[in-house]
């Protein structure tokens, strides 16, 4: 996928996800999404495939790496589409101060619900 679309594809994810929250009586204030082509690897050499910064006095930022999205949502079998929309709502949830653990009993919940 070429840069560009990949962009146009995370703005159009991006910006239904903004539109749920929206609806849902929640505002994205002061949160910037933007994609890289860079890698940026953990100390464990595993790539991320976001990152969500946070600075005193600025924008939230979350940076969306697309080699990354791209082999990860291959390797899950996944569209690119429903990869950029899960690991958007993960990087919102931290924008709205969920820890990875209330992220995963939110997620066993749900499992547990639909079943």
């Amino acid at each position: 996928m070429t840069p560009d679309a990949f962009d146009q594809l995370l703005a159009e994810v991006a910006n239904k996800l903004a539109e749920e929250l929206t609806d849902a009586g929640l505002l994205l204030n002061n949160i910037v999404i933007r994609s890289s082509s860079e890698v940026v690897e953990t100390l464990q050499g595993r790539a991320y495939a976001a990152v969500h910064t946070r600075a005193p006095s600025l924008p939230d930022v979350v940076t969306v790496y697309q080699a990354v999205v791209e082999v990860d949502a291959a390797r899950e079998g996944k569209e690119i589409r429903d990869y950029l929309e899960r690991l958007l709502r993960h990087e919102l949830a931290h924008h709205f101060s969920y820890s990875h653990e209330a992220m995963y009993r939110i997620q066993a919940n749900r499992k547990e619900m639909s079943q």
